[in-house]
């Protein structure tokens, strides 16, 4: 079970390690936090938000004009619902570890298929009047995301959804799905805005703080997430499925692959952590020794990127090809060598360092 946004900032008050001191001022680290705020966390958020509106508008057309065009319309919605999302997913405190949002959202891992299991057993059984009034909010936090709404639009029997019978409940629970991350979106929005209690704990540390006793304290949440996104890209997104060789690959493990979205996601996780350490403007307050992280991050993220880019089929597909298999190993490679840059040049530049592993506790 993933720890709570209280005991995470507890882990993080006592596992902070003391190093060499930085050229950051307190009011630097300070300007760090608020820049993480207003320039990347709160429009990203209001990225996924509009996405989810997309998507919702979506679903709802889809189901009063059945056919293919409104199905692929429904499809490209939550292509880009996803790649909004997986570009902001690893900032994973605050509003979004309140009332679950972050399972609700996104289901995963899920070893056990929970999900699927369940999402098939609502498609299953019809039951007009189930999905009224927000009930899709009080169903199982694996019901109600992006992995179940990927099934009903990409998984067996989703065909039905261009006209046939069968696709109308589908549709509804389709409706009700995106209906329900488009609130949620919103509700990160409004949890990051200015004068909420999030941004408040975090703009204002110091004694009485429950969450950020001193400036290191706030201005390592922003910065941990870099070390801890590049973490979860190689353990949780690529490793699972990539395999020691290509006949060791596992397609069906791998994130998002019913709809062929692996490789769109991963990029966005890329694209995502680089965008937040440079509209952080981190990167200007280091040492000398540290600037090494201003060259390498852009050129490290880059390459991963491209190596993503020059796959020549989806990715899960492509890791059980000799050519894949290679370019998702570099891309693999690249995010230890972020997770190693962001620990020592970024969070070290800072005096800091990561404390715990971002895949504790899970």
């Amino acid at each position: 079970m993933r720890l709570t946004t209280h005991v995470l900032a507890l882990v993080t008050a006592t596992a902070l390690l003391a190093l060499p001191a930085c050229a950051a001022s307190t009011a630097d680290k300070a300007a760090v936090v608020r820049a993480a705020i207003e320039n990347h966390i709160r429009p990203a958020y209001t990225a996924f938000r509009d996405a989810t509106g997309t998507l919702e508008t979506a679903m709802t057309a889809l189901c009063k004009a059945p056919g293919e065009p409104p199905l692929q319309a429904a499809r490209d919605a939550f292509a880009g619902t996803v790649e909004a999302w997986s570009f902001i997913e690893f900032v994973q405190f605050g509003p979004v570890r309140e009332d679950n949002r972050l399972e609700k959202i996104l289901f995963y891992p899920d070893r056990r298929g929970i999900g699927l299991r369940q999402i098939q057993g609502l498609l299953a059984k019809p039951a007009p009047g189930a999905l009224d009034g927000g009930a899709m909010a009080q169903k199982s936090a694996a019901l109600q995301g992006l992995p179940a709404l990927e099934f009903v639009l990409f998984g067996s029997g989703a065909s039905d959804l261009a006209g046939e019978p069968a696709g109308d409940w589908r549709c509804r629970v389709g409706a009700a799905i995106a209906a329900n991350l488009h609130r949620m979106a919103g509700d990160l929005v409004a949890g990051w805005a200015a004068g909420s209690e999030t941004v408040r704990l975090l703009t204002h540390p110091g004694d009485g703080n429950p969450l950020y006793a001193s400036q290191d304290e706030a201005v390592a949440a922003i910065l941990k997430v870099m070390p801890n996104g590049y973490e979860l890209i190689a353990e949780t997104r690529i490793a699972p499925f990539l395999g020691e060789t290509p006949a060791d690959a596992r397609p069906k493990a791998a994130i998002w692959w019913r709809s062929g979205l692996t490789a769109a996601a991963l990029r966005q996780d890329f694209l995502g952590l680089e965008a937040l350490a440079g509209n952080s403007d981190a990167l200007r307050h280091l040492d000398y020794e540290e600037r090494y992280a201003v060259r390498n991050l852009d050129f490290e993220t880059q390459s991963a990127v491209g190596f993503l880019d020059k796959l020549d089929r989806p990715a899960h597909e492509a890791a059980a090809t000799r050519q894949g298999h290679d370019l998702l190993v570099l891309a693999e490679q690249g995010a230890s060598h972020l997770n190693k840059l962001a620990k020592t040049g970024i969070l070290g530049g800072y005096g800091l360092a990561a404390g715990f592993s971002s895949l504790d506790g899970d």
